[in-house]
């Protein structure tokens, strides 16, 4: 038969009160057969439970993370944006799906795609895949995926203060490779730069595993608060001996290349068909990772807008630029935009080509040359911009000529 047994602390004065319900009905405490603490409290009045807790009414149960709305401070951490397109080979700088980037420097070649193979509860995954390999990278050599984030969205974790806040990033990811890799947060506008680097392990091949990993916050260091990029969360997957070769500090330190990956045992580019995917990315305040913060797909993209947006008439797209043109001089129209949402800065502007847009008049219409941002258009704001198009000066309605597109691009 099992005991309950209370232990009296000899120097404490305190009396432990157990209160029975004041109903008819009996109230009944489980406890598990394993030994340990199951309940603690410090000095401080800070409870903790070991396990999860689970309510089977409606109680709000909180986590170590301070909120459970709005927590994630990635977008598009699902990887269901893809403005850009869904594949593409990877350059200097190429985007996998919105917000998120893939650089390759002379390691060999990769692919970037949107892919359809995702753990349970997501759609979507971002994917690199290795075409040409290069077993023996040059110094200078890498292959990294990344975000970048505004500072001023970042204020709240008081970096450069006693009271810096860690935060945990968790993530899903996939690869053929097994071993050690390493993920990092570099601040760019700190003088010096500061970096601090985190290791995680892929243990199964092909086969998708959940990472958390929890990353101190720099107490040395503020977080510039500005709309410009400050941080970079980085997924390191090969590189070169200039990244390599001196002990990785546990951590934040002023930035050197050769700590990054000296813990890492994988590179990426060492085999063709090598692959490395990656979806259902969150960064929240404090030592927890909570279960993935779903956003709808409508507010994703409004988020995603914000730095790039994309207007075409492509069949499969469905955001179509249109707009009312007013005659200015010999050869130009003029055109009051209002873009989709507020953007980070002023924008700018690519298209698919020339002779994009079409002007519309009374009983006729005119294909123009080129449309562009105007100088004075730059000075309006971030919201409402000025275009002008080369051809033919006529007021009108303007719309896309054919399948084409123009996009608007303010990302860090």
């Amino acid at each position: 038969m099992s005991k309950i047994n209370l232990t009296p602390n000899a120097s404490g004065t305190g009396v432990f009160t157990i209160a029975s319900p004041n109903s008819n009905t009996n109230r009944t405490l489980n406890l598990p057969d394993e030994s340990g603490t199951i309940v603690s409290e410090n000095a401080s009045g800070d409870v903790a439970v070991t396990g999860d807790i689970t309510s089977n009414g409606n109680a709000v149960i909180t986590t170590q993370s301070p909120q459970l709305g709005r927590r994630n401070l990635i977008i598009n951490g699902a990887m269901q944006v893809a403005q850009r397109g869904t594949s593409s080979s990877v350059g200097s700088e190429t985007f996998m799906a919105d917000r998120f980037r893939a650089q390759l420097e002379g390691l060999g070649a990769f692919t970037l795609s949107q892919d359809t193979n995702a753990p349970d509860g997501f759609n979507f995954s971002s994917k690199l895949t290795c075409n040409t390999a290069d077993a023996s990278p040059a110094a200078s050599d890498l292959l990294i995926a990344g975000f970048r984030f505004e500072g001023q969205d970042l204020q709240h974790l008081q970096y450069g203060t006693a009271s810096a806040k860690k935060v945990t990033v968790s993530f899903w990811v996939k690869s053929n490779k097994t071993g050690t890799f390493v993920c990092s947060l570099l601040n760019i506008l700190s003088s010096p730069l500061r970096k601090i680097v985190k290791s995680y392990t892929i243990d199964s091949a092909d086969t998708w595993e959940y990472k958390t990993i929890t990353i101190d916050g720099d107490t040395a260091y503020s977080i510039s608060n500005s709309s410009n990029r400050t941080i970079d969360l980085t997924w390191w997957l090969g590189g070169g001996s200039n990244f390599s070769g001196t002990s990785t500090p546990s951590g934040w330190a002023d930035n050197e290349n050769a700590v990054t990956l000296t813990n890492q045992t994988v590179n990426l580019a060492d085999a063709p068909n090598n692959y490395w995917q990656i979806t259902g990315v969150q960064l929240e305040v404090g030592d927890v990772a909570t279960p993935f913060e779903h956003r709808s797909y409508g507010e994703e993209v409004a988020l995603c807008q914000r730095y790039f947006v994309k207007y075409s008439s492509v069949t499969g797209e469905v955001s179509a630029f249109s707009a009312s043109s007013f005659a200015w001089v010999s050869g130009l129209s003029y055109i009051p935009f209002t873009l989709t949402t507020r953007m980070r800065a002023i924008p700018t502007l690519t298209t698919s080509g020339s002779n994009v847009v079409r002007t519309y008049a009374p009983g006729t219409s005119y294909v123009q040359t080129s449309i562009s941002i105007t100088s004075a258009g730059a000075s309006v704001g971030v919201n409402t911009i000025e275009l002008e198009t080369t051809g033919t000066s006529v007021s009108g309605w303007v719309r896309h000529e054919g399948q084409t597109w123009l996009a608007f691009d303010s990302e860090l």
